[in-house]
């Protein structure tokens, strides 16, 4: 298994799907057939947490239509989200089953609404 490493590149994934999916939720996409539902919770609080459930698939897809060249695949992706959840705490896995499923069910734990204050925080 290859050693996890937090250098420039992952964070750039990470950054780059986060942006995505907070482009998506702010409804940003001219298509929106993307297969995300998602869910602002505690819109009112300091607590302020969006869950999402899709899958790896639809995530590539959704790093398709941003504004940068090529996707992300499903294992950088893959990679992205994990960093969310070990390396910077803001993603709380909520899948039942982990091990080989590509059905994503998360929350992620937000400072902010205003995309640009939230992505120079991680």
């Amino acid at each position: 298994m290859p050693r996890q490493t937090y250098g420039p590149e992952p964070k750039k994934r990470v950054k780059r799907l986060l942006e995505a999916l907070l482009c998506f939720v702010d409804r940003e996409f001219e298509d929106s057939d993307f297969k995300i539902e998602y869910d602002w919770k505690d819109e009112d609080s300091a607590n302020l947490k969006l869950t999402v459930q899709t899958t790896l698939v639809t995530l590539e897809l959704l790093t398709q239509k941003d504004k940068y060249l090529g996707n992300l695949n499903k294992d950088q992706i893959r990679e992205a989200l994990n960093l969310l959840k070990d390396f910077l705490k803001i993603l709380e896995d909520n899948r039942i089953h982990t091990q080989g499923y590509e059905d994503w069910h998360f929350t992620l734990k937000l400072w902010s609404r205003d995309r640009d204050k939230e992505l120079k925080t991680v």
